[in-house]
């Protein structure tokens, strides 16, 4: 089974038009490593915060480090997480779980779903997938449109949800945490943004 990770895929879900076709390309074309994820270095240090317990300068640091091309969208996570971090300051790490998806048709694409974070924010435990956006002039993405993503993430991991853990996208750059609601149609939505994905990944 040829395997995709779960940040290649939330792109591909909220991207529109001839860009998915770009991303399923990249994620099909390299290995997934630092140069093929742009903001890997950044998702590295906000996982070893909560794990470690580390202060903000870890997360300053690698901001200062930064290459200069990502040096103004780096702050700018920066800001969204320690805007993130203040209003929610009681916060209790967990590790969170892992497995491919779908694993019953050895054919298909895997998706690595792989949240980065567990964790309990004032008593309410949140599966935690790190979210970045860099281009600042597109629109907002909505709740809605991480739905899928969410969805995904509550079948993958049932006995979460028997726990009432919620399942949670951190916009990074927002500082926002984002819980989507679950309407009757999410699994048609999520099934046919992963059978687009798998057609246009046999395409290319």
């Amino acid at each position: 089974m040829e395997k995709v990770s779960l940040t290649t895929f939330v792109n591909f879900v909220l991207e529109v038009g001839f860009n998915r076709v770009t991303i399923v390309r990249e994620a099909k074309g390299s290995d997934y490593s630092i140069t093929a994820d742009y903001w890997k270095r950044m998702r590295e240090v906000i996982v070893r915060y909560f794990r470690e317990g580390q202060s903000m300068p870890i997360i300053e640091d690698a901001v200062h480090n930064a290459h200069e091309s990502k040096s103004a969208n780096f702050k700018k996570a920066l800001r969204g997480f320690k805007k993130f971090t203040k209003q929610y300051q009681n916060i209790h790490w967990e590790q969170p779980p892992s497995l491919i998806w779908p694993n019953q048709d050895q054919s298909m694409v895997g998706i690595s779903v792989n949240p980065e974070l567990l964790l309990t924010i004032s008593g309410q435990t949140h599966l935690v997938k790190l979210y970045f956006k860099a281009d600042s002039r597109r629109p907002k993405i909505s709740k809605e449109r991480f739905a899928s993503i969410a969805y995904l993430m509550s079948i993958s991991f049932p006995d979460l949800v028997e726990r009432n853990v919620k399942m949670s996208i951190l916009d990074v750059t927002t500082g926002r945490i984002i819980t989507p609601e679950f309407k009757n149609e999410i699994e048609i939505m999520l099934n046919a943004d992963y059978q687009v994905f798998v057609q246009m990944w046999n395409s290319l």
